[in-house]
């Protein structure tokens, strides 16, 4: 039978096609990922390759060969495509000191669980065998968007698939938000709903075009069998309401950090239940749809902080972290109010809020000098307690202390191999929410990002010490 995946027709570069080769013929253990990809991936950055174009590769093969749709009750999914561009951007993101060892460490990570059998990669017996086959755009008889929220309220992957393809081909722009929108509509049953356009977008860049090939992994996972369309539709009801009250309004003021503060202790203060109607007064005041997603980000990363992991580790609760800063992301790519207030209600929506500790209120914590050490000594013996407790201390304001707490922080998260990229894809979700305001207990984001990557070194992990190995 042929292969139903043409590579003439798909934008593979060169190492994506080896990778390609690669996982057809490999077969790691089940529960393991790739140590034959480590090798492989150490190969090539020895013979001149980038984490960068290690990171391309890993991504279209998981594109290629990776259940995009997710599977289970809960909608599981591969991180090969999700966590591309947090890996690719410790080699790329020039306001951090961190060296080529993390940037190569995180790309060869990322390689070796694409092509690994552990919980999302392309080997994994739940994972496959698969092959996403190519799909031409049409010229569609009706209103192709609108074809493609019909088929994501069904659950229907494919059909979902297809008709963003048509939509993206005659309005790339309203293809974009209506995926944006479909994610929001099932964000409270899965974040990687809303996770996956932000993603996407991170990885093409802020100004680049869609790339229509690359996010039919969004619209498929948008149209998979988590669906609740009695609340979407409410959701959207109160959307378009609030956005007749904002114009009737007039246009407002936002980045008034002192109304985030006391808006994110409500929220902390408020059983998740009883969100809601707190919400929607507060946005019916004039509340900026971005200053509420600011003030659920910052008590997010406050009790993410301070929540123990337990057996489970934390790839469950860093998903609310990763989930409002996806919607941060999407929030920027629209200016349609109706789907700005959208995002802002589901906002609170995290299914994964419930495994965090409960905060009082959002506080600023006080500042030790030295808080810097204590977080370096932290991070090598594993001790998420102490890594969290001493980031929260690292003074905001001090440039040079931040800048080496977040390269410690990413460095040390991009060690992980167990954790299924979650931890580099929250370290690096906490360090842009943290770039992205000026408010006083910002610090909180780093002490989100310690907690989770402390959780690395208190492992072993032998992919880890292979690429220290052979890199030198």
């Amino acid at each position: 039978m042929d292969d139903p995946f043409d590579r003439a027709r798909w934008p593979l570069p060169r190492l994506a096609v080896e990778l390609d080769d690669l996982a057809v013929r490999s077969s790691p253990p089940q529960g393991s990922v790739d140590m034959g990809a480590v090798d492989w991936a150490v190969d090539q950055l020895l013979d001149g390759a980038t984490p960068a174009e290690l990171c391309e590769a890993a991504m279209w093969v998981g594109v290629r060969r990776g259940r995009a749709d997710g599977r289970g009750p809960s909608g599981l999914v591969t991180h090969a495509v999700l966590a591309a561009a947090a890996c690719r951007s410790l080699g790329t993101e020039a306001s951090l000191p961190l060296d080529d060892r993390a940037a190569a460490m995180a790309a060869v990570q990322h390689v070796a669980y694409t092509l690994g059998a552990y919980r999302g990669g392309v080997n994994d017996d739940q994972e496959g065998p698969r092959v996403l086959a190519w799909f031409e755009p049409r010229e569609p008889a009706g209103d192709p968007v609108l074809a493609f929220h019909h088929a994501v309220a069904s659950g229907e992957c494919d059909l979902a698939d297809h008709r963003w393809l048509d939509g993206a081909h005659v309005d790339p722009l309203a293809a974009e938000e209506a995926l944006i929108s479909a994610g929001a509509a099932g964000y409270h049953l899965n974040e990687h709903k809303l996770v996956y356009p932000a993603q996407l977008r991170a990885w093409v860049g802020e100004d680049a075009p869609v790339d229509p090939v690359l996010y039919r992994v969004a619209a498929r996972y948008a149209g998979n069998h988590l669906q609740d369309p009695v609340r979407a539709d409410t959701r959207r009801a109160d959307a378009a309401a609030l956005a007749v009250e904002a114009e009737e309004r007039g246009a407002g003021s936002t980045g008034d950090l002192e109304r985030v503060s006391v808006v994110a202790t409500g929220i902390a203060r408020t059983p998740q239940q009883q969100l809601t109607p707190l919400l929607m007064g507060s946005l019916a005041d004039g509340l900026d749809p971005a200053d509420l997603v600011l003030a659920v980000s910052l008590v997010t990363a406050s009790r993410h902080s301070a929540t123990p992991f337990g057996a489970e580790g934390p790839i469950g609760a860093v998903h609310a972290g990763t989930g409002v800063n996806a919607i941060r992301r999407c929030l920027a790519r629209t200016q349609t109010p109706e789907l700005r207030y959208e995002l802002a209600i589901c906002s609170t929506e995290s299914p994964q809020l419930r495994r965090l500790a409960h905060v009082e209120e959002l506080a600023v914590p006080p500042f030790d000098d030295g808080a810097l050490e204590d977080l370096l000594d932290a991070l090598a013996e594993g001790d998420p307690d102490a890594a969290s407790d001493a980031a929260c201390a690292v003074p905001p304001d001090d440039e040079e202390s931040v800048r080496t707490a977040w390269a410690a922080v990413l460095s040390t998260a991009a060690t992980d191999q167990w954790m299924l990229l979650h931890g580099v894809k929250h370290a690096v979700a906490m360090y842009e929410d943290f770039r992205a305001t000026s408010h006083p207990a910002r610090i909180w984001f780093l002490a989100a990002a310690a907690r989770t990557a402390a959780h690395a070194t208190a492992m072993d992990q032998p992919v880890a010490r292979e690429v220290e190995r052979r890199l030198g």
